[in-house]
C-alpha cells in the first residue's frame, strides 16, 4: 500500500513528453548522422492493447511528400488492402 501510494502520488513524474505526429516527423526527416532513426507509434500499438487499424503515421508521411521510409502494423484487413492498392498504383506510375 505504501508503494502503491507513492507511486501514485509522483505519477505526474513518469510521464515522459509527447509530441504531435508531425513534431516526431520534423526530428526524423532532420536526422543528419546517417544512422537510421526509430520511432514507435505506441497509440495505436497492438502491443499496447490497441486495435492497429490506423495508418495515421503513414498518410502523414504522404501528405508532406517526406522521403522517410517506414514500415508499421495494421491489422485491419480493408485497410491493408486499400494500402497495397495505392502502394501499387504509385509503383506503375514511376
Amino acid at each position: 500500500d505504501f508503494l502503491a501510494r507513492k507511486f501514485y502520488e509522483r505519477r505526474d513524474e513518469y510521464m515522459p513528453p509527447l509530441q504531435s505526429v508531425d513534431e516526431i516527423i520534423d526530428i526524423a526527416e532532420a536526422n543528419t548522422t546517417g544512422k537510421p532513426v526509430i520511432l514507435s507509434d505506441a497509440a495505436d500499438s497492438p502491443n499496447g492493447g490497441a486495435v492497429g487499424d490506423s495508418p495515421y503515421v503513414a498518410m502523414r508521411l504522404a501528405e508532406r511528400g517526406s522521403k522517410i521510409r517506414a514500415g508499421m502494423f495494421v491489422v485491419d484487413p480493408l485497410a491493408v488492402k486499400k494500402a497495397f492498392e495505392v502502394v501499387s498504383k504509385q509503383v506503375s506510375l514511376q
